[in-house]
């Protein structure tokens, strides 16, 4: 059996390609399609482009000269239904071209109407009831229409909604349809639901989980075909069985942060572009204080946290040499609305009467306020990004920005009170430990030595290809530009993310030493790096 997967972007199909590059017999990827095989069953992913007219042109120009039992279509699409959830997977059983018609005055006039063609097809080829026996793939159905141009308009969605009532839209499935039907291909369509039609909102965006959950469907659901039986409506496709053992694959559960500084470290080990030795990774993308809140309980193999928050889980984590972020410039800052220069020249008699707002109680940067500020104990945690609308609309007297908003408080209107970084480095002439990456004592210590050499190998291929991973950032970037993306990078990303090294371990030293004298963390064992193990 041949089977071609077709995909707008590589992005979508990432970690397939990647998971398929560890359990197939043969594997070749480049401009051609990418090419797995496994006994009698081989599977070509093809990239088409974005958009009706990329997707049938490439498709039908690639159709033309192969041959293929089934073609599934693999994307993730905008719901106009709210009962859909964010990320969740719909079978689509009728696609329409939406815009294939002429108006009359304000009336469509569809296509088929017009008697010059089909504007709406169906697939010849269905899951079928796989949730009884698989749960993984327990996919709903769902209708669709296919654009040009993405809904972003109230009154545009309003006439939409009313003339063909879709409850999904993409912008290539009715011409992944129409070009299988010309070769006369069975076919199944995918969608994984990003965000709801809607005024633009990229902030509400779920694209990463989508993708997430489109990745997993797609290597469950080929697999299930590797093994022997595909249920479906139509008929049983039996495949002859492996030729060989797949390796075993170890997985890991793993959270780190959507900025640009993780993202950009994490793509090649999570994508599989480096050797990661047999390991894989179930990835869990949350803000940092989440993230200290998931360590402190324990519940991920990998996890990015908080230097303050580590002095906490020292007995359950040890802290891994790369993907740390520690520097010089990079501290967090105080910020307020009006001008600044009273509060400079009397800060430490005022702090305690302004209510700030901090981006988490486990924060590095909350640590070294309490430093630098023991008596401001009028606090409110917010999540990081909404700490600057918190200052402008009056809800703190200041706030603690960290991440990006260093690039961001002026364009706002915003001042700077007083660079925490900079108040650290004054004090100890250290860089100042941010953020580290942790593995859980309780995985076998081969697996943590694994681990530790797998993370470096992803920063060494993040900074000798820099754009290698850069739609995957910028999908976890939200409205930041690309500039604000790099600047981000360069700021938080340098030697110490690549090998923390002895300058790098006595400065987290020297912060958890300060802090115990100072008594704002618990004592806690000084094997805490993976180095100081067996």
């Amino acid at each position: 059996m041949r089977i071609l997967v077709v995909a707008a972007t590589r992005e979508e199909v990432r970690d397939l390609i990647y998971d398929l590059r560890f359990t197939v017999y043969d594997f070749e990827k480049g401009d051609r399609p990418a090419i797995a095989k496994i006994g009698n069953m081989k599977t070509d992913i093809l990239i088409t482009g974005v958009g009706m007219v990329a997707t049938a042109f490439v498709l039908g120009r690639h159709l033309t000269n192969n041959d293929y039992d089934l073609a599934i279509n693999l994307g993730i699409a905008g719901s106009f239904d709210r009962n859909i959830a964010l990320g969740e997977m719909l079978e689509i059983t009728q696609d329409t071209f939406a815009e294939l018609g002429a108006e009359n005055d304000n009336e469509f006039l569809p296509i088929d109407q017009l008697g010059f063609g089909q504007g709406t097809y169906n697939p010849d080829y269905f899951l079928g009831d796989l949730g009884e026996f698989f749960p993984a793939l327990n996919v709903k159905q769902a209708t669709a229409i296919t654009v040009n141009t993405v809904h972003g308009n109230e009154d545009s969605i309003r006439k939409v909604a009313e003339r063909l009532n879709p409850q999904l839209e993409s912008m290539e499935g009715a011409a992944f349809f129409y070009a299988c039907k010309q070769f006369d291909i069975q076919s199944l369509q995918i969608r994984a639901v990003s965000n709801y039609v809607e005024k633009r909102n990229r902030g509400n965006w779920k694209i990463g989980l989508a993708i997430k959950n489109l990745n997993t469907f797609a290597v469950e659901y080929l697999n299930l075909m590797l093994r022997g039986k595909q249920r479906t409506k139509i008929t049983t496709v039996t495949i002859d069985p492996p030729i060989f053992e797949m390796p075993v694959m170890t997985k890991l559960t793993l959270g780190f942060s959507p900025c640009p500084n993780d993202t950009f470290i994490f793509d090649a080990l999570i994508h599989h572009k480096i050797d990661t030795e047999g390991l894989d990774f179930e990835v869990f993308y949350d803000d940092v204080e989440t993230l200290n809140q998931k360590a402190m309980r324990g519940e991920l193999d990998i996890t990015k946290l908080s230097y303050h928050a580590f002095a906490y889980v020292a007995d359950k984590y040890v802290l891994l040499d790369s993907g740390s972020a520690l520097g010089f410039g990079v501290g967090p800052m105080l910020i307020c609305k009006d001008d600044p220069g009273k509060l400079i020249s009397n800060l430490k008699s005022q702090i305690s009467n302004l209510k700030i707002g901090i981006p988490g109680k486990y924060t590095t940067a909350n640590f070294l306020l309490g430093l630098a500020f023991p008596n401001a104990t009028n606090k409110v945690e917010l999540v990081f990004s909404d700490i600057e609308d918190a200052v402008l609309e009056g809800r703190v007297d200041v706030g603690l920005i960290i991440h990006e908003n260093r690039f961001t408080y002026q364009d706002k209107g915003l001042k700077k009170i007083i660079d925490l970084g900079d108040y650290w480095e004054k004090q100890t002439g250290c860089a100042i430990p941010l953020g580290g990456i942790v593995a859980n004592r309780n995985l076998p210590s081969e697996i943590q030595h694994k681990i530790n050499r797998v993370l470096r190998r992803s920063v060494e291929f993040a900074f000798e290809n820099p754009k290698s991973g850069l739609e995957f950032i910028r999908s976890h970037a939200q409205e930041m530009s690309e500039e604000v993306m790099y600047k981000h990078i360069e700021l938080y990303v340098n030697k110490y993310s690549v090998d923390l090294g002895e300058e790098g371990k006595r400065a987290i030293k020297l912060l958890f030493d300060t802090a115990r004298k100072k008594e704002i963390i618990p004592e806690f064992s000084d094997n805490i790096f993976i180095t100081d193990l067996n």
